[in-house]
């Protein structure tokens, strides 16, 4: 790699990862906003300061996220058996640079995908306890992680739902996904969500396997 491609290279690493830290300040602030009460002055200035900060963004070059990427993530190396990983920085339930995602944590256990999580006053519905949208967004997350773990491309074509319990703010949950059942176009994923040893919730999923190519373009086949 020449020394231009180094510096490209790491200017690249610095916005990511500023990406990143901004990212978790602004997940931060928005569980904050919810859980405190502020002072009018305050809510009036950060008001303005983020009006400018978004039209000084808002100026900005347009970023696509491309097809390549997305299979090179799933058709990339194996996960191997306790193994991190993570799905795309940029993944609207999950990835760190992204402050709308929720932070959570993902490895391999044998043939499951055990992710972690704990979510915040912002994702709170019934008082004290988790909008139930926010947990089935969380299950669907937890069928990403088990097809990436695979490096099977899928999407998903069902997702069924049960809530066994009210799902608690604040607390760690562990999510577990594994593979049941595996057809030439689909792949039946289970999940259960514990916390503090209890069930929770748990989910059945029906994923569909998808071509690649097929992204490029630009539609997919039936799921039927």
């Amino acid at each position: 790699m020449t020394l231009p491609d180094r510096r490209v290279a790491a200017n690249h690493d610095t916005e990511a990862a500023l990406r990143v830290r901004l990212a978790a300040s602004l997940r931060r602030l928005s569980h904050a906003l919810v859980a405190h009460e502020v002072d009018t002055h305050l809510l009036e200035e950060m008001s303005g300061e983020s009006k400018s900060w978004l039209e000084r963004v808002e100026q900005g070059p347009s970023r696509v996220r491309k097809v390549v990427s997305y299979v090179q993530e799933v058709t990339g190396p194996g996960v191997q058996d306790g193994q991190a990983f993570e799905h795309f920085l940029d993944c609207p339930l999950s990835g760190r640079s992204n402050p709308f995602a929720i932070e959570m944590s993902a490895r391999r256990e044998g043939d499951e995908a055990v992710v972690l999580v704990t979510l915040g006053e912002g994702h709170e519905g019934v008082p004290g306890r988790s909008h139930g949208g926010i947990v089935a967004a969380v299950l669907d997350e937890v069928n990403g992680f088990v097809t990436t773990m695979l490096k099977v491309p899928t999407v998903t074509g069902e997702l069924t739902v049960r809530y066994h319990q009210p799902t608690p703010i604040g607390k760690q949950l562990e999510f577990r996904g594994r593979v049941v059942t595996r057809t030439r176009r689909k792949l039946i994923v289970e999940i259960i969500g514990i916390c503090e040893g209890r069930e929770i919730c748990s989910a059945s999923a029906v994923q569909v396997i998808v071509d690649p190519d097929t992204l490029d373009r630009g539609r997919l086949e039936s799921v039927k």
